[in-house]
């Protein structure tokens, strides 16, 4: 791919920079502090997980780096082996925490520099050299390990966000990974827009982009472009009580479904959840008895001597088994609600189509409001694992909701036909 600047043409690889270690490949955090500033680092999630090793690891290594010292001051045998392990143990944790912690990508317009820390390192670049924004394709990548089969839990697809530099020795800069091509493109255009250099990508990611540049480009109700974006995160949902109109009536059992509103009912099966509460409910109050056996004595004289420790840690402990039977029978409950409304005629439970939007309910109390205006489209994602999971997802300009296919009795692109007619008529 060639790249004009002026009178020059610049010829840009487009296979992806080799990186070292271990890099992160979940959606990264891009945000505004201000006008001026915009950051990209790793995934909240990702640094929370970095930080409790930190934590986890710093006391270890310390305790391990004391013992060093202790050794030359008194050595003893068994403190030879000790001592190395702990510092083994505490110097991993600690070193996997820095390093996920990952990169802080500063790009500032004011001072003219792109600034990356990563922990005690940092290196400055002017914005000037940037003269591109470039998404490749980084090809298939492993995670996970299947005892049983030999190999990878997950493939996936990842993609490179890279900066185009006007350095002959260093012609392209690594920024991060992303393993979600719309979530990569959109926030490669923002980065591009913001720096005023050109987006360099293959036509699925310049047509995901056209599809979202409208919306991303829109300053919030405020006026102001500030904050973290969310854009690619999940949307919010919100209980049955507080939907607006015309939602609300769409869900009323008491009234007729409106004639220009369509429902992609939710599937109802209560033989496969009883199945499922039954086999592991029986499982797991099964381990909640065997607990009582064992600890019935301790029980028995912490209610007679009235200490409280015993009785806390089993009640605590049989609480805690007993979460996932609860579970799966209020979803039991549900789907025998459901299933009585089906035969009324009166579910109002799936993906509800009208003139005004979307309202995806496949539960009672869990709605998402999808404007028309805002609905993207809806496909069935595979997750890449060995079990071939697959999941759909709804993509709009305000985020994404996703579920098994298992939960719908139709297919996403009965929802994509629904909407695209509802669109011509408008």
């Amino acid at each position: 791919m060639k790249l004009t600047i002026g009178s020059r043409e610049i010829a840009v690889d487009q296979s992806p920079l080799h990186t070292s270690f271990y890099r992160s490949h979940n959606a990264f955090d891009l945000s505004r502090p201000s006008d001026t500033c915009l950051l990209i680092k790793y995934h909240w999630g990702i640094r929370l997980f970095a930080y409790i090793l930190c934590v986890m690891g710093w006391p270890v290594f310390i305790y391990g780096m004391l013992g060093l010292i202790g050794l030359f001051l008194q050595p003893e045998m068994a403190n030879f082996v000790a001592v190395p392990l702990i510092l083994l143990w505490g110097g991993v944790m600690l070193f996997m925490g820095v390093w996920l912690i990952g990169p802080r990508n500063r790009f500032d317009t004011a001072t003219g520099q792109l600034t990356i820390r990563h922990f005690w390192r940092m290196r400055r670049r002017p914005l000037s050299e940037i003269i591109a924004v470039q998404v490749s394709n980084a090809g298939k990548f492993e995670s996970g390990y299947v005892e049983s089969g030999h190999g990878p839990q997950r493939v996936f697809t990842s993609y490179q966000l890279n900066l185009v530099l006007d350095q002959p020795h260093v012609p392209r800069l690594f920024i991060t990974y992303d393993d979600d091509l719309t979530d990569m493109s959109r926030k490669a255009k923002i980065l591009a827009d913001f720096l005023h250099v050109p987006l360099l990508a293959e036509s699925n990611v310049q047509s995901t982009v056209k599809e979202y540049t409208r919306n991303d480009a829109t300053p919030k109700p405020d006026g102001s472009s500030h904050g973290r974006f969310r854009g690619s995160d999940g949307l919010r949902w919100m209980r049955d009580g507080l939907l607006p109109e015309p939602y609300q009536s769409w869900i009323d059992r008491k009234q007729p479904l409106p004639s220009k509103v369509r429902l992609l009912p939710r599937s109802v099966s209560v033989l496969t959840d009883l199945a499922f509460f039954l086999i592991l409910g029986i499982m797991f109050f099964g381990m909640d008895a065997l607990i009582l056996i064992l600890f019935w004595g301790p029980l028995i004289r912490g209610v007679q001597q009235a200490e409280l420790g015993a009785i806390l840690f089993v009640g605590g402990l049989c609480l805690l088994l007993a979460i996932a039977p609860l579970v799966l029978l209020r979803r039991l409950i549900i789907t025998l609600a459901a299933s009585f409304d089906l035969k009324r005629g009166t579910l109002r439970q799936g993906i509800l189509v009208g003139p005004e939007g979307v309202l995806v309910r496949l539960e009672a109390n869990r709605c998402y409001v999808i404007p028309l205006d805002r609905f993207v489209n809806a496909k069935i994602v595979s997750q890449g694992d060995n079990q071939g999971t697959r999941i759909i997802v709804i993509e709009t300009q305000d985020g994404k909701v996703d579920f098994f296919p298992e939960r719908l009795d139709a297919m996403p692109e009965q929802l994509n036909n629904f909407v695209k007619e509802l669109r011509k008529r408008v």
